[in-house]
């Protein structure tokens, strides 16, 4: 269904909790990025300017002096950056398989909150039929009492069948109410729009 998928395709997008998940993803992965530069050899090369002032103390050196210098280093500990990128690398599937996990838990939500919502709306057009038939029922019994075919207490049974079915229909829109806001927070709306419901 269109409107199911759109749904969820909203809360993909706007949930905080995979947002903080893609977070930790990236920050995995530039982790990984420089667990994976410690396990290269490194080159630097170096530039160094001094500059002596007053009365020069050293002899081998001039007022100016400029040096250069080409450092190469090999990681002798390949073992521990193997093992810090395995576990990186670990938790990194953990991440995905956490993702994975979310994403599947927001879908079966606003599913689930698609689903009360419907049934809500059901429900609400069914206490809306319910209180017209109790009120045309009791408008019968009501003429039936004035034309002295009915009795004083059919009518009231009447009367009190229709303030029933009234309430039933404020539980209804209550209801209704209650499922459109869990839908809301489901999708993660972060301000619901205003709903007005008809009669």
């Amino acid at each position: 269904d269109h409107e199911e998928y759109e749904l969820v395709r909203q809360a993909l997008v706007r949930r905080p909790e995979l947002r903080a998940n893609s977070i930790e993803i990236r920050r995995n992965l530039l982790d990984l990025r420089g667990a994976e530069n410690n396990f290269k050899p490194r080159l630097d090369l170096r530039i160094e300017s001094a500059n002596q002032l007053g009365d020069s103390r050293f002899k081998d050196r001039s007022e100016n002096d400029l040096r250069a210098g080409i450092e190469f280093s090999m990681p002798l500990w390949r073992r521990e950056a193997r093992g810090q990128i395995l576990a990186i690398e670990a938790k990194g599937k953990q991440l995905q398989a956490k993702r994975q996990f979310l994403q599947d838990k927001l879908k079966a939500s606003v599913q689930r909150s698609l689903n009360d919502h419907i049934r809500a709306k059901e429900q609400l057009d069914l206490a809306r039929r319910g209180v017209d038939l109790s009120d045309k029922i009791r408008e019968a019994e009501d003429q039936r009492f004035r034309s002295g075919a009915g009795d004083l207490l059919d009518l009231q049974i009447r009367e009190q069948q229709f303030f029933e079915s009234e309430l039933a229909l404020i539980d209804a829109h209550a209801l209704l109410l209650k499922s459109w806001v869990e839908l809301e927070a489901a999708i993660g709306r972060p301000y619901p729009r205003p709903i007005v419901v008809s009669q």
